[in-house]
């Protein structure tokens, strides 16, 4: 059973969990016409449904997330909201729902505001501000607590729990989880996977583990910890320190890293669903059927920490490129990005790989979990390497590539045919069975090429990996 916790209502809404699996894979972009269409009967004729629904897509578009762009399938429009269709066209509905959902709107409004901007009670620390976990307890009590103090603990053992801390950072939690809450800007994880968003002219938050103490400021960070096992961290903004003892080792954003009990530091590749929390997976259901299952390289230096960062369902206009840069995908030309790319799985590489040249410097091994078609975004001034011409297939579709004031001096453009630094070709490969897929480094020599219709021909940047369900 899922449970959501409206701001003003201490009678959470009970939904089956066929229901919520249902609403999350829709809110995701993941459903099928016909669990739409299942979605939509519910809709209409259960308000308790319908309430859960609206709960969840605002819960889904507040949270902190280290994805890029996804799906959105809920109108601004709030009178239209009584059921969604594929298409996004609602039917008509009754002036009675629509009253109702717009009632709805405005309450979970005032709680994605308030997550954002935390006034607490005279000596609280921290608020929890949501909560889909069937049995969470607030220093052993299970009603629900909204203002937390100090030296209370947070338990419970599934689904996802946002926490604003006094100090300006919010907390996105998954269960199994145990968080201990010291202090205004001091937790210490017992065991959970953890997403730290740090707001403006936020304080210093400090996040121990039994392996580590994690302290950063200002940034975005992902952090798991279970008995027995290693801890994952992986920077996705700014940077920070890891002490142990009277040592301190610092990460920036793209890096990763394990952390043994012991004290040794290893880097941690890559970063796919399920190692920390992520908005659309919130029940742990959404993403569970994605095809890449992790990235590795070849690559042996201790002093590197970048990771491959895997974003399920993520790929489309201003979808980030590298997991080291600030670039973004863009698509080029008036027919908009190519629609076989749109929303499928990919992986941001590390546009520093380029400097591990040719097939025999670098080789990046992507695991599948299913059989898929393998799309590498090669940048069309540089040479093409012999293992990409021999096992992929240039399908003649581009895109293109913004590298923003890293290149030109000027922001990140948004939307199609903006601020595009450089062409790049779309090659594809059809991998008929689950296993590994090797791939290699890039040739910098570069053609000289005409100016193209559309943006330009900056070489120099490393290709990208979008992957999709193999279709018959």
């Amino acid at each position: 059973m899922t449970n959501y916790y409206p701001e003003e209502s201490t009678n959470p809404v009970h939904v089956p969990e066929h229901i919520a699996n249902l609403v999350g894979k829709c809110v995701s972009g993941v459903a099928s016409e016909l669990e739409w269409q299942e979605l939509n009967r519910y809709l209409e004729s259960d308000d308790d449904v319908l309430e859960y629904y609206v709960s969840y897509h605002e819960l889904h578009a507040s949270l902190g997330t280290i994805l890029p762009k996804l799906p959105e399938d809920l109108p601004q429009d709030v009178s239209q909201c009584a059921e969604i269709t594929p298409a996004g066209r609602p039917p008509k509905s009754t002036w009675k729902r629509m009253i109702g959902f717009a009632s709805l709107a405005l309450t979970l409004l005032g709680i994605s505001l308030a997550f954002r901007y935390v006034s607490l009670e005279p000596g609280s620390v921290a608020r929890c501000q949501f909560s889909t976990a069937s049995d969470l307890q607030i220093n052993g009590q299970s009603q629900f607590q909204r203002e937390i103090a100090a030296n209370e603990t947070i338990r419970f053992s599934d689904g996802t729990v946002g926490i604003s801390l006094d100090a300006g950072i919010d907390l996105v939690i998954d269960g199994p989880a145990e968080l201990q809450i010291l202090n205004r800007n001091r937790v210490r994880l017992v065991k959970g996977r953890l997403l730290a968003d740090s707001k403006a002219n936020a304080e210093k938050i400090y996040i121990e583990t039994a392996n580590c103490t994690v302290n950063e400021h200002g940034g975005r960070f992902g952090l798991t910890t279970f008995h027995g096992r290693p801890d994952h961290i992986a920077v996705f903004r700014g940077q920070m320190n890891i002490s142990q003892g009277n040592h301190s080792h610092p990460l920036k954003r793209g890096e990763a890293v394990r952390v043994e009990s012991d004290g040794k530091i290893s880097r941690l590749s890559s970063v796919v669903a399920g190692i920390f929390p992520n908005e659309a997976d919130i029940n742990g259901t959404t993403l569970s059927n994605n095809v890449i299952a992790s990235v590795s390289d070849n690559v042996h230096d201790e002093s590197i920490y970048a990771f491959y960062h895997v974003a399920p369902r993520g790929f489309g206009e201003d979808a980030p490129a590298y997991a080291d840069r600030d670039h973004q995908w863009n698509s080029i030309g008036p027919d908009g990005m190519p629609e076989f790319l749109q929303g499928a799985e990919y992986i941001m590489t590390l546009n520093n790989d380029i400097y591990h040249e040719m097939a025999n410097r670098l080789q990046i091994d992507l695991k599948l979990q299913k059989p898929a078609t393998v799309y590498v975004l090669y940048t069309e001034c540089m040479y093409v390497p012999e293992w990409l011409s021999k096992d992929f297939v240039n399908t003649g579709v581009k895109i293109g590539l913004d590298e923003g004031p890293s290149h030109s001096y000027r922001p990140l453009g948004v939307g199609p045919n903006e601020s595009v630094d450089s062409n790049f070709c779309v090659w594809s490969r059809r991998v008929e069975s689950p296993g590994i897929v090797t791939l290699g480094g890039v040739d910098r020599r570069t053609y000289d090429f005409p100016q193209p219709a559309y943006g330009g021909h900056n070489g120099g940047n490393m290709y990208g990996i979008v992957v999709t369900p193999l279709k018959n």
